[in-house]
């Protein structure tokens, strides 16, 4: 889709999401495509200036997505391993968490956990790991981060990832953190 001029509104390092050795970040244009957004991946070792040096995008596809704003915050792994990244899923892969302001036809956002696969071709959101959302609030997933382990119970005790998500709007604009083990 075409961009709206918001392409780099989030940038993240995500590590190796595919297997080959290589390590990927994402940049978001939450206004790409009526708004729906798109998040592009590109390889870390190569230069890359535009969407056409990407090696993969996720786009949001699920009913009534446009407006959505895809990529409007997402979560970096840098702090984790710059060789890896997080893995929140267990597989070994790196994985990638992107939040949306709103939510097809609801006005909350939703936080989207993107598995890594061998192919980073046709990733979207329909096929995400996992989804989070709060229909109380309009603000949930205005920021994410990652956190190593808060709670020391990760699947499989391997120290996995955990999902941090602020809500501004939460409370009567009080605010509210939600942690997702």
């Amino acid at each position: 889709g075409s961009s709206n001029g918001s392409f780099g509104t989030a940038i993240a390092f995500v590590g190796d999401m595919n297997d080959n050795k290589s390590r990927e970040f994402a940049v978001s244009d939450p206004t790409a495509s009526s708004n729906t957004g798109v998040v592009y991946l590109f390889n870390a070792t190569k230069q890359a200036k535009t969407v056409a040096d990407a090696v993969g995008t996720v786009t949001h596809d699920i009913t009534g997505a446009t407006g959505d704003k895809f990529g409007f915050a997402m979560a970096d792994a840098g702090h984790f391993s710059w060789k890896t990244g997080a893995d929140l899923t267990g597989d070994g892969l790196a994985d990638l968490v992107v939040a949306t302001a709103t939510t097809g036809v609801g006005n909350n956002g939703t936080v989207y956990i993107i598995k890594g696969a061998k192919s980073l071709t046709g990733l979207v959101t329909s096929k995400a790991y996992y989804a989070f959302t709060d229909t109380s609030s309009t603000s949930f997933g205005a920021n994410v981060i990652l956190a190593p382990d808060i709670n020391g119970k990760s699947a499989k005790g391997k120290g996995y990832a955990d999902v941090v998500v602020g809500d501004p709007g939460a409370n009567s604009g009080v605010g509210q953190l939600y942690i997702y083990y």
